[in-house]
């Protein structure tokens, strides 16, 4: 592509995966491979409840984020207090989940179901968010795979690239399909943070809900902190 039709937008300061959904992420410096599945490693596995065969997810089950990726299935056992199994996702298959309606109250739940075949809550497999957006907010709130340090000004700067085509590093191409909507797993404690209901209630005040965006690679590479963020006009 000519080099006039590629903008640079900035680089990636921070490399994140989930091994197991809902737990705390790795942040990592790369090189790591990227491709229409998203980072390799990401969401590969999930905390089943033996008694219901649902996933669990720290909507519901906060403790989750307390919780150790190294751990196996009789020490989550444990440590939730309810037989639980870790597990892969099926080909084909929708994992069900239930997700808290209300930060505030655990009585309203809404059952969700993953695309098939993965452990992802949208369809797209690769969750950006800039250093802008985030602001002095803790990153591991938001649970991003990309956080982008943007060379220009202005807040939320992301929100303009929906609908358009990135290049990340040096050949990894991905469409940013949508905006980020968030629900009440910005506003859970974890180690270092405690709970904060008044993050959600700002997000839906303020931005309709949505932080960030989510991207659908759709080329293959390897991707470490500090490459360039391009767009392709």
């Amino acid at each position: 592509m000519p080099a006039g039709n590629v903008k640079r937008l900035g680089t990636i300061r921070e490399l994140w995966r989930y091994p197991v959904k809902s737990m705390p992420g790795e942040r990592l410096e790369g090189p790591v491979a990227v491709g229409p599945e998203g980072i390799e490693g990401d969401r590969v596995r999930a905390v089943v409840d033996e008694v219901t065969g649902k996933v669990l997810s720290a909507k519901t089950v906060p403790a989750l984020l307390s919780a150790s990726t190294s751990w196996d299935s009789a020490e989550l056992t444990s440590f939730l207090g309810r037989p639980v199994r870790l597990a892969a996702p099926v080909v084909g298959e929708q994992a069900i989940f239930d997700m808290d309606v209300d930060p505030d109250r655990a009585d309203e739940v809404l059952e969700l179901r993953t695309p098939p075949g993965v452990f992802f809550d949208s369809r797209s497999t690769l969750h950006l968010l800039t250093v802008a957006s985030l602001g002095r907010a803790d990153v591991r709130r938001f649970r991003p795979n990309l956080l982008v340090e943007t060379d220009g000004a202005g807040a939320f700067p992301e929100d303009e690239w929906v609908g358009r085509r990135l290049r990340l590093g040096g050949g990894v191409e991905a469409t940013v399909r949508k905006r980020t909507s968030r629900c009440v797993l910005v506003t859970r404690a974890q180690p270092g943070l405690p709970k904060d209901s008044d993050i959600h209630r700002a997000l839906v005040r303020d931005r309709g809900g949505d932080l960030g965006v989510y991207l659908d690679p759709q080329t293959e590479g390897r991707l470490s902190t500090g490459d360039p963020v391009e767009l392709l006009e």
